[in-house]
């Protein structure tokens, strides 16, 4: 389970942190205001998450694949590094 996520410089985001509960949650906000974005985010780590080669490699190929940009640079905003943090809770027996 994602318990927390932070966000900068990244696609729609100059910076977003997020703390994540228990049960369902809801993102809701304007067209372009990053929801689509944020879900492949949370998608990407996701799918990631038991794969033995979880490493930047491999994430990087993944967001290339989900996002479908023309390159990797189309993620980032001008000239700044972007930085994705996750705090992850394994439960058991999922």
């Amino acid at each position: 389970m994602i318990t927390r996520l932070k966000i900068e410089n990244f696609t729609a985001f100059d910076s977003l942190e997020l703390e994540f509960g228990e049960g369902i949650q809801a993102f809701v906000g304007p067209n372009g205001a990053g929801k689509t974005h944020l879900l492949k985010i949370l998608y990407t780590i996701c799918s990631l998450y038991n794969d033995v080669e979880f490493n930047s490699w491999a994430l990087t190929n993944k967001f290339q694949g989900i996002f479908n940009p023309n390159n990797i640079s189309s993620f980032l905003r001008v000239s700044k590094p972007a930085n994705i943090e996750v705090n992850l809770f394994k439960i058991d027996n999922f």
